[in-house]
């Protein structure tokens, strides 16, 4: 569980960095963080056959605290729903 962590705060710190100083990744941010997790989960010698969930375990909770920490420190508009439609 504590590599899990590990990594996932790791990718969520890079993908923060990257997405706030250098260019916004969109679509492509839970491919990168894929690839980071799984580099970070080798790296944190994870046995071969556990890879994958502690990958996507990892993933997910890398991308949901990169998107908080997105949200509290630059503020995201959340004004930009359309209105609802009045019902009949």
């Amino acid at each position: 569980m504590g590599t899990l962590l590990i990594s996932a705060l790791a990718s969520a710190l890079l993908l923060s960095a990257v997405e706030t100083f250098y260019k916004p990744l969109g679509k492509w941010r839970g491919l990168i963080g894929i690839g980071l997790n799984t580099i970070f989960c080798l790296t944190l010698t994870v046995r071969l056959r556990y890879i994958p969930i502690y990958v996507l375990g990892a993933t997910f909770v890398g991308l949901s605290l990169s998107l908080l920490v997105e949200s509290l420190l630059i503020g995201t508009p959340k004004g930009d729903l359309p209105r609802r439609v009045p019902s009949r």
